[in-house]
């Protein structure tokens, strides 16, 4: 029985599953198994796992029909179902992971109270590779503390570099979305609610492919959007001893996730302006703006004038990387 259990969960993700696989392949861990779950996929993403499946034991192959953004828990359960191992690990299948990856997070699940472990990760772009957010704090928290930063920014944790215990995944019921486009977030507030420790590792676990058709840029601010409510919700439901001892207020949380969605409304945004779909940016622009400071409410401003004539935001962010010799940011 394998230790870890790696879910591979690919929807129309063929042109980067093999690379994805091959960072598996590459491990220098090697007591896994990999649930490939191709979702009802169009594209030769089937063949791709078969073929993976074909090359190494380790890698099983499982195809289903496609339950939509809906059924992404009951998909994650899916593949849950298949898997043997004591810890369990999701590898997207457009995402990678450096070989060191499960030798470096593997032995910190030795100790009986991790919850969940997470590292740091790189954006994979167009443009080139950029740092993801981290937390502030190293090594093990309390999940009381940990459910604080969560509810505050769950950015920085996020599946390409998280590990789970199975133990406590099963403890909350398994994967949850509670309405949501994505299962990450209902079930790691809950994994946040066990008992336990939670283990940030400050080196580089995942690499967090950005691409034109990936789930969370087509629906990342609805998604922003929802994360708010949800975060809100558990807070309140908290017993009062318990949310006294967090040390929030539902205006800590507002102030924390309004620019989170801001963000996501700008990157949507620019997507619409560089399709020259105009109703849609304009639309855009109002939330950026409802939800936006100053610099995104010039954005938003800037954005409705903008659409009608065909323009985007591009010529600015190329002056701005310019000035700071930098690379273009997704969020500039």
């Amino acid at each position: 029985m394998p230790k870890v259990s790696i879910l591979t969960l690919s929807y129309n993700k063929g042109p980067f599953l093999a690379e994805c696989l091959e960072s598996v392949l590459a491990q220098t861990y090697p007591d896994w198994e990999c649930i490939v779950v191709d979702d009802g996929s169009t594209d030769n993403t089937w063949e791709v796992a078969q073929a993976y499946a074909a090359k190494d034991p380790r890698i099983k192959a499982y195809h289903k029909e496609n339950w939509g953004y809906a059924g992404l828990a009951a998909t994650h359960n899916f593949a849950l179902e298949r898997a043997s191992g004591a810890l369990i690990a999701i590898l997207d299948g457009d995402d990678l992971w450096p070989p060191e990856r499960l030798a470096h997070q593997v032995p910190v699940h030795d100790d009986p109270e991790v919850v969940l472990s997470y590292g740091q990760f790189v954006f994979l772009t167009p443009e080139g590779h950029r740092p993801g957010a981290t937390p502030p704090f190293r090594g093990s928290v309390p999940t009381s503390e940990f459910l604080k930063r969560l509810l505050v920014h769950q950015a920085e944790c996020i599946n390409v570099t998280l590990m789970m215990s199975r133990k406590a995944l099963e403890a909350v019921g398994n994967f949850h979305q509670d309405g949501s486009n994505f299962a990450d977030m209902p079930t790691n507030l809950r994994l946040a609610m066990l008992p336990g420790k939670v283990v940030y590792i400050p080196k580089t676990l995942g690499i967090w492919r950005q691409h034109a058709v990936q789930a969370t840029r087509t629906v990342g601010a609805q998604v922003a959007e929802y994360n708010l409510m949800l975060c809100l919700r558990t807070l309140l439901d908290l017993p009062p001893e318990q949310r006294k001892a967090i040390g929030l207020e539902a205006a800590d949380i507002l102030r924390a996730r309004y620019p989170m969605i801001a963000d996501a409304y700008f990157a949507a945004t620019r997507g619409a302006l560089l399709r020259r779909d105009v109703n849609l940016a304009r639309k855009l622009a109002h939330q950026l703006w409802f939800y936006g400071g100053p610099k995104r409410k010039l954005q938003a401003l800037y954005a409705r004038w903008a659409a009608p004539l065909g323009l985007t935001y591009e010529p600015i962010l190329r002056l701005i990387d310019q000035a700071q010799g930098g690379m273009i940011r997704r969020n500039a």
